[in-house]
């Protein structure tokens, strides 16, 4: 989460949130592994960021399943 952060030059998880338009709750759960990264949070991270689904697995420590 960090990572998206500093590419778009967010400062707080709210803002990240904002913009994903999702609640600023699952980037916390998140956060704190509460609740994992589910694919259409993780696309959504994707089209915000432009970061390539592979290197946010990487990132947020998602298997690629061979991919």
């Amino acid at each position: 989460i960090d990572v998206i952060k500093e590419k778009l030059s967010l400062k707080t998880d709210g803002e990240l949130a904002d913009l994903m338009e999702v609640p600023a709750t699952l980037i916390s759960k998140i956060r704190n592994n509460v609740i994992p990264v589910g694919p259409t949070t993780l696309i959504r991270m994707h089209e915000v960021s432009g970061m390539g689904i592979k290197e946010m697995k990487r990132y947020l420590y998602l298997p690629n399943n061979g991919r």
